[in-house]
């Protein structure tokens, strides 16, 4: 009987249906756990269960990460009121290790600031983004932290769209427990001096009654 390779690891959807379960990884340090054998002699549904298995230990066990320094700065203030943004190469690269605590401190972090759900320059094969979602789900469950969720209002309606369809999708897999809140368009304040006056009838469109039309329809579906 063959063992899944490390590769499910990082694609859990690769895995084939072996006669064991896949092995499966310590994220903080790559290295493949025990692989525990189960009877094949059982019904066909059963034999997904490696495949199961190896995806649900991608989607649902992200771990706390915090980074390690001899220098302490003691307690953050007024830490309800701070939070801490998370960049695009944590958001897509290692999601399962956004820091848990303010750095040189034991101050856990209480809120995040996601930029977007997701972009559509970020590769996604069905699965990838899904594994990022329920790492923040994961996140928000373990810790008890809450997410602000930025969304994009800005020249290009289709990407909007897209963009607001994939803001609901993670929405709903925080659940509203975990949203601290949701921004409707960013720095669309600018947007009419931005690179040389590039973006003056977009934004001449976006202030005479398109924001405030894709606001309420945006606020509706939130409702």
């Amino acid at each position: 009987s063959s063992l899944c390779s490390s590769e499910c690891c990082s694609h859990p959807w690769a895995c084939k249906f072996p006669h064991t379960v896949p092995r499966t990884c310590d994220r903080r340090r790559g290295s493949p756990l025990k692989a525990y054998q189960i009877s094949w002699m059982a019904s066909p549904s059963v034999r997904l269960l490696p495949s199961l298995l190896c995806t649900l230990f991608w989607l649902g066990l992200a771990e706390a990460f915090s980074c390690q320094s001899d220098v302490h700065l003691g307690p953050i203030k007024s830490r309800g009121k701070k939070g801490l943004s998370i960049d695009d190469a944590t958001f897509t690269g290692c999601p399962s290790r956004v820091p848990t605590a303010w750095p040189n401190t034991d101050t856990p972090v209480v809120s995040y600031r996601l930029f977007q759900a997701w972009r559509k320059e970020w590769p996604d094969d069905g699965w990838k983004r899904q594994a990022v979602f329920g790492n923040f789900r994961d996140l928000a469950v373990r810790s008890g932290v809450k997410f602000l969720l930025g969304t994009q209002v800005g020249c290009d309606e289709q990407e909007d769209e897209q963009d607001w369809v994939w803001a609901k999708e993670l929405l709903q897999i925080l659940g509203p427990d975990h949203v601290m809140g949701v921004s409707i368009g960013n720095e669309i304040d600018i947007l009419s001096i931005k690179d040389g006056n590039k973006y003056t009838a977009c934004a001449d469109k976006l202030w005479t009654g398109r924001f405030w039309e894709e606001f309420q329809m945006r606020v509706s579906d939130l409702d």
